[in-house]
C-alpha cells in the first residue's frame, strides 16, 4: 500500500508539470514548438532528402557522361567506316565501275561523319 501511494503522489506530480506546459504557447512563428525537436527533425530530413537527391543526380550525371562517351565512339567508328568506304569506292571506280548508285547515300553519310576543313 506505501508503494501505490508513492507511486500517485509521484503521478501527481508529473501530471501538475504536465498541465504547466499545456498553457504555454509553445510555438514559434513557424509553427515549430521551442524546444527545438521538431526544428532539428525536419532540418534532418531536409538534409536526408537534399543528400539522397544530390545522390540521384550525381548517378544520372554519370550515366549521361557514359552515354555521350558510348555515342563519341559511334561516331568515331561511323568516320572511320565512312573513310574505309570511301577508299573502297576510289577502287571501284579506277577499276571501271560506276558508283553513281551509291554516290547519293555515299555523300550524305561522309559529309554527316568526316568533317571537311
Amino acid at each position: 500500500m506505501y508503494i501505490s501511494r508513492r507511486n500517485n503522489e509521484r503521478n501527481d506530480r508529473e501530471e501538475r508539470k504536465n498541465k504547466g506546459f499545456e498553457k504555454k504557447d509553445r510555438r514559434d512563428a513557424n509553427g515549430y514548438i521551442s524546444n527545438g525537436i521538431h526544428k532539428e527533425y525536419n532540418n534532418r530530413i531536409y538534409d536526408d532528402s537534399c543528400k539522397e537527391l544530390l545522390q540521384m543526380l550525381v548517378e544520372v550525371s554519370s550515366e549521361e557522361a557514359s552515354l555521350t562517351f558510348k555515342l563519341y565512339k559511334l561516331r568515331e567508328e561511323a568516320k572511320y567506316l565512312a573513310l574505309e568506304l570511301s577508299g573502297l569506292l576510289s577502287q571501284y571506280k579506277l577499276l571501271g565501275g560506276d558508283y553513281k548508285e551509291f554516290r547519293t547515300i555515299f555523300n550524305s553519310m561522309f559529309e554527316k561523319y568526316v568533317e571537311v576543313n
